[in-house]
């Protein structure tokens, strides 16, 4: 090459000292997923949000209400929470 790299270059590059490890777990389920559903199997893929069930009116609500809090909550937790989470 004459110093130039295209973006394949880029995107296929891979580490030598990273080159017995495969791709992220997450992203060989996808494939698997994939695979399963091409042979017509009926997959319930829950792990990107793509969940089949429709969410109970309570917790469309509760969505709404809360939309504007968009922050991340402090390291400690929310007591009000954790309460609601153990009951």
């Amino acid at each position: 090459m004459n110093g130039h790299y295209s973006k394949c270059d880029f995107f296929n590059y891979k580490r030598k000292d990273l080159a017995k490890y495969g791709n992220a777990s997450n992203l060989q389920l996808n494939e698997k997923i994939k695979e399963m559903q091409k042979r017509g199997e009926q997959v319930y893929h829950m792990s990107f949000g793509q969940s089949p069930f429709p969410l109970a009116e309570e917790m469309v609500a509760a969505l709404k209400k809360h939309a504007y809090r968009h922050d991340y909550v402090s390291m400690n937790g929310e007591c009000e929470a954790e309460y609601y989470v153990t009951m």
